[in-house]
């Protein structure tokens, strides 16, 4: 019975063991199976300074083994589409097809439709020209006119959620003094991408109001996305030593820094800015703190490994679709994160 007894137990260890290292085994398979993701490198640290140790002020908060990356799914833009989102705008001109967006440009403004994302721009005389300040209306006022506009004229993404309200100023000399007043206000949407912040330039929806509520202008920085494959994740040890080495964007407001005190660390999804070929939207850290002499930055690295990363180059596609508060970021921009 003994005998029996041992033959059981080391039969049922042994299929346990069998078990578990066939899993381990399928799981190690699966992960190594995924494919290479295609990713514009991010841009360096330059003239604003470098990070060259850092240090951790508390403990990591638990962050997750792996996190969901995305596919960016390239919209199919169709003239008609265009041509009647125009006419809603109250553009009637002939639509303008070129390799990289649409173009409807009339008197009365113009409609911009980048090929690539679907975002737009559209634009008024108000818009381009006017530097007056205007009379303001309440931040409710605001947000209503800004989601029935962009309702009303097919722009509105369902994922989009109030997000700020800018406004855009102007100072003048009055009897000798200077006085800053707005001269536009900028209502603009966002959205977030599995419960975690997606940023960046973007996504954003924005309008623009010039005196009295009247719309003058919108725009959107913005890319549909659908579910692609769960990807490790580095772990922040793992990630603050690409950032000493160099691989990540640094934000160190204009000042040269060599050590860096790391106060908060968060998970992030990263848009890049229209112009960029961007096919996957991947998971990225973002650290914030602060260096030895006082001076905050803000730094972002990819948080898949890089093993996992094949870098393209940025092929620089000039993309005019977007109004002038628009802009390619660079690490002199740390606000936009």
């Amino acid at each position: 019975m003994k005998k029996n007894k041992l033959v059981f137990f080391t039969l049922l260890i042994a299929f346990l063991i069998l078990c578990f290292g066939t899993v381990k085994l399928n799981n190690l398979h699966a992960t190594n199976d995924l494919p290479k993701l295609e990713s514009i490198a991010l841009d360096k640290t330059g003239s604003n300074g470098k990070l060259a140790e850092l240090t951790l002020k508390t403990n990591p908060p638990q962050m997750p083994q792996s996190m969901k990356v995305y596919k960016v799914i390239n919209p199919e833009l169709q003239l008609a589409d265009i041509r009647e989102t125009a006419n809603k705008l109250k553009i009637n001109s002939n639509v303008e097809e070129r390799n990289i967006d649409f173009r409807v440009f009339s008197a009365d403004g113009d409609y911009i439709v980048d090929r690539s994302t679907g975002s737009f721009s559209y634009m008024t005389q108000d818009f381009t020209m006017n530097t007056d300040p205007i009379s303001i209306l309440n931040n409710k006022e605001y947000v209503n006119l800004a989601k029935n506009f962009l309702q009303e004229k097919g722009l509105f993404k369902e994922e989009a959620f109030f997000k700020s309200i800018n406004e855009h100023t102007v100072t003048s000399k009055v009897y000798g003094k200077e006085v800053t007043k707005p001269f536009m206000v900028e209502v603009m949407f966002s959205r977030n991408l599995n419960n975690y912040t997606w940023t960046g330039v973007g996504p954003k929806i924005s309008v623009y109001f010039g005196d009295h509520g009247k719309v003058i202008g919108a725009a959107s920085v913005w890319r549909d996305v659908e579910e692609f494959e769960d990807y490790p994740l580095i772990s922040p040890q793992q990630a603050i030593k690409q950032i000493e080495k160099g691989n990540a964007t640094v934000f160190l407001e204009n000042v040269y820094e060599a050590t860096g005190e790391i106060e908060n660390i968060e998970l992030i999804y990263l848009n890049k800015p229209l112009g960029y070929e961007q096919k996957y939207v991947i998971p990225h850290y973002m650290f914030q703190g602060h260096t030895s002499t006082g001076h905050k930055f803000k730094t972002i690295t990819c948080a898949v490994p890089q093993r996992y990363i094949t870098e393209i180059p940025h092929k620089d596609n000039k993309v005019e679709s977007t109004p002038r508060m628009e802009r390619k970021l660079t690490p002199d921009d740390p606000d936009e994160y």
